[in-house]
């Protein structure tokens, strides 16, 4: 299989700290077939490589190693929170948000300091961010 299968398993594996056995258990396959799977002497089939990667909580993209672009990954985000088949505008709202943190690394590491601080400290800088988006408005 193409891409980086092999190492993917052992990378989301050890990720985890699972041992091969415990993902053999389960996917109810034996020990050795996951040693096989690792070292490229065999291959999952299809409906394997779908529990692998509900095991490991990822896309059957991840899992194979295939590089998923920002084009993917907003498709995916409006997929998920699209209920209807026209995107409405809070769904549009969000995803040009997250294209934004995408696109704008610093931002997206102030973004992340942001969520760790405590929810009173989180309101003081919303507070303080909407007033100068309110007052850039007005120039």
């Amino acid at each position: 299989m193409p891409f980086n299968l092999a190492a993917n398993i052992r990378y989301f594996r050890e990720q985890n700290n699972w041992t091969q056995q415990y993902v053999a258990d389960a996917l109810n396959v034996s020990r050795s077939m996951i040693a096989k799977w690792e070292n490229q002497s065999a291959q999952p089939d299809l409906h394997v490589l779908i529990k692998l990667s509900e095991l490991f909580e990822i896309s059957l993209d991840q899992l194979i190693g295939r590089s998923i672009t920002k084009e993917h990954v907003l498709r995916e985000i409006e997929r998920i929170y699209s209920l209807e088949e026209e995107v409405s505008q809070q769904d549009e709202n969000i995803i040009q948000l997250i294209d934004f943190i995408i696109r704008n690394k610093q931002f997206n590491e102030r973004f992340r300091e942001l969520a760790r601080l405590p929810v009173k400290k989180q309101r003081v800088v919303l507070n303080m961010l909407e007033k100068l988006i309110s007052d850039l408005n007005k120039i």
